[in-house]
């Protein structure tokens, strides 16, 4: 059984929130047919508001985001983010201020859960039992540990020479061109770093020992801060269609040398599938909802019958994911970016 989460927060408004601004290259959908803004009568029968953080609800200036939580929390509405981020790198906002507290919290992108009870947010166990059964992480380590023995640097010095860091109790990738590491422990995860020109060789046969070993999992990059790769700086290191795939359907940590952070993570959830737990819990019609998010881990929320707002500062992956969506016309695409193309779709 895993352990359920308290957090206590105090929410103390604090309206100095510093504005972030993020360029992204424009995309010309012109030809796609797109809802227009929700009318007074959808607005109103809204009942759940989801929102994506970075870039999203957390992008734009403060007196926006106080007005957008402040409809999203009236008339008996449920507010929920959906975050790639920890529940407790959340927290500090929270209790700054800069966010209103969540009645749901979805972190890790779909792998927990976190539900308002008086003034804390507990984590929902069954939610989070449910998902690691299947999840092996023993099985994953085990053939990982045997994938990188195969992968040596040529000089047994390299760890020592280049400062490259090898976790205790990781060992056994001592000298290897993959390595073990942990951003916030969790049995729904695992996390490696691979040497230039690694990943490429060793994806396929990743997703063939999950397969065969009967472990619910998928290979993804790791995500961190949203920053443009450019093709050159991918070609350097990754084969064309591994390249492409990381220019159009994810954000990855490329670090300084090359060298890529990837994890594995259960397959059972995103953020989609968790939003629909809290939807069934809640009974609410998908019709009543409204999502809003800037990049392709938030696509699991635009086929699922919710109201949809595609920011102006959305990636071109995400975008070209959401293009090919056969309903558009739950999808809203706004002209503004972050949190100020949310409002536009809520304000009065």
């Amino acid at each position: 059984m895993l352990k359920i989460s308290h957090l206590n927060i105090a929410s103390t408004p604090v309206n100095n929130y510093k504005t972030r601004i993020t360029h992204q290259k424009e995309s010309s959908m012109n030809s796609i047919s797109f809802s227009g803004l929700l009318q007074d009568a959808k607005k109103d029968a809204i009942k759940m508001c989801v929102y994506d953080l970075d870039e999203s609800l957390l992008e734009g200036p403060q007196v926006i985001r106080d007005k957008v939580m402040e409809f999203s929390k009236d008339k008996n509405r449920h507010l929920v983010y959906a975050s790639a981020r920890s529940v407790k790198q959340v927290v500090p906002l929270i209790e700054k201020g800069v966010l209103a507290m969540p009645d749901y919290y979805i972190g890790d992108n779909g792998l927990t859960i976190y539900k308002k009870v008086g003034n804390e947010l507990k984590e929902i166990e069954i939610w989070s039992n449910k998902l690691v059964q299947g999840f092996h992480k023993d099985k994953i380590r085990k053939f990982m540990i045997d994938i990188a023995n195969e992968y040596n640097f040529e000089n047994p010095n390299h760890v020592k020479e280049s400062g490259a860091y090898v976790p205790v109790g990781k060992e056994a990738y001592a000298g290897s061109k993959i390595s073990e590491y942990e951003v916030f422990h969790s049995p729904l995860n695992i996390y490696f770093m691979m040497a230039p020109g690694i990943f490429d060789k060793t994806k396929a046969r990743i997703e063939s020992k999950l397969q065969s070993e009967g472990v619910e999992a998928n290979v993804k990059f790791q995500n961190f801060a949203k920053k443009t790769l450019e093709p050159d700086t991918l070609a350097k290191y990754f084969s064309p269609k591994i390249a492409s795939d990381m220019l159009n359907t994810a954000i990855p940590r490329l670090n300084d040398d090359g060298s890529i952070d990837v994890a594995i993570i259960t397959a059972k959830s995103d953020k989609g599938t968790a939003v629909e737990f809290i939807r069934k819990q809640l009974n609410i019609n998908p019709n009543e909802i409204f999502a809003a998010g800037d990049a392709e881990n938030d696509y699991s929320n635009t086929n699922k019958g919710y109201f949809f707002a595609l920011l102006a500062n959305a990636t071109e992956g995400f975008k070209k994911l959401v293009s090919r969506l056969l309903d558009k016309q739950q999808i809203i695409k706004t002209t503004k970016k972050g949190v100020e193309g949310i409002w536009e779709c809520l304000e009065p």
